[in-house]
Formats: C-alpha cells, structure tokens, sequence
C-alpha cells in the first residue's frame, strides 16, 4: 500500500542537457525529452551574414524512451528530427520534446520553439518510427506547448489564428481516421480574452478534455 523507486534512468552522455525536462509515460512505456549538445564544421553561406561560423555547436532536442521489462527499466535510443545530429546553418532546436504525451503505442512530441510543429510516432517491434507531422491549421504561435494523446485523438495547444484576441490561446482537435491525421475542430474560451492563456496546459482522457488558461485562473472542462 505505500509508494516505492522503482528505478533511476540517466542517459549517462556528456553531451546531453535537460534531461528529463519533459516526461511522459503510459504503463510500461515512458518517454523523456532532452537536448543534446553536437559540434561540427559549418561554412556559412556568403549571402546569409547570420549563419553559423565554422566549429559552432549547436543544440538538438532529442527523446529517449525507455521500457520496463521483468522488474527492470531499459534506456532506448534516441529519438530526434535532426538524424545526423549535427549542426545545420541557424537553429535546429525547434523545441523538439520539449512537451510529450504518450496513448498506447503513440507518441505525441511538441516542438513548439520556432517549428510549431506536433509529431506523432508509432511503436512497432523495429521501434519508434514517426508516422506524420500536424501542424495548426491557423498558424498561429507558439503551436504544441502542450500535448494530449488519447487513442486516435490528440488535443494540441495553439492554433487559434486570427479568430481570437491576442494571446487568448485555442487548443486545436485532430483525428486519426483511416490512417490519416486531420483537423476536426479548434476549441477556445467562451469569451476569449487576450492574454488569458486558453491553453497553457491540456490534458485528454477519452472524449473529455482539460484546458487550462492559467492567466484567468480558470480550468474548462470539454466534451470533444
């Protein structure tokens, strides 16, 4: 009846930073974000005075997962859109794994810095592999600063475009329907205030949905 550790997982690389700085988990199954520290040789290109000079490092967002199996968790290998891992002219953070949800063998992983993009990644035997890319039919940042999975639904902070004041936030429906990922609708607050924050924080359980806008200190409770 009482609570007990488990486990303690560290990635053990030098070169990684903020680990643990978004988790997920779904019964054996859990998802940790990071970023990861990549140097290389760069030259900039001679229109572009903002790239990066030679020998710069760089930032990439990466997720671990890790799996538990007999009692004892397992470390897997990382996740990343920057497969090379290595440093490309401007940023290539983007915020990858910087908010996570996880719903069966699904992934839902924010990248909210820049990209405002959500990916969803699918678990077979051969591993994690990402299945599309959802972006905010409205583009309107930031986009994915928090992400729910519930099955074949996903619940997505931002988006809210033009339709709202500045800065009330929207939280935006997707549905997977014969293999394909597609808009279904855009939530806000009854009566959206700029800078209220509708969707600081959003949270998913079958067809209920949580949106926090923190701002007003309110919480809605939806039906989607």
């Amino acid at each position: 009846g009482e609570w007990s550790r488990q486990a303690r997982l560290s990635s053990g690389d030098p070169h990684l930073a903020d680990f643990g700085g978004s988790i997920a988990v779904e019964d054996d199954t859990v998802l940790i974000g990071g970023r990861k520290r990549v140097q290389g040789v760069k030259t900039p290109e001679p229109d572009n005075p903002t790239a990066m000079p030679q020998g710069i490092r760089d930032d990439t967002g990466v997720v671990y997962p890790a799996s538990r199996s007999g009692g004892a968790w397992t470390l897997g290998s990382e996740l990343s859109i920057d497969p090379t891992l290595e440093p490309v002219v401007g940023d290539d953070y983007w915020g990858f794994g910087t908010s996570l949800s996880l719903s069966g063998n699904r992934a839902l992983i924010g990248a909210p810095s820049d990209r405002d993009e959500a990916y969803v990644y699918t678990h077979t035997e051969g591993g994690w592999t990402k299945a599309t890319t959802l972006t905010p039919p409205n583009q309107d940042a930031p986009f994915a600063r928090s992400p729910a999975l519930s099955g074949t639904t996903a619940y997505i902070s931002g988006g809210g475009g033009d339709t709202t004041p500045e800065n009330a936030g929207a939280a935006v429906v997707f549905e997977r329907e014969s293999g394909t990922w597609n808009h279904r609708k855009t939530i806000t607050a009854d009566e959206p205030l700029a800078g209220e924050g509708f969707g600081s924080a959003v949270a998913l359980d079958g067809r209920t949905a949580l949106t926090a806008a923190a701002v007003s200190d309110s919480v809605y409770v939806d039906r989607i």
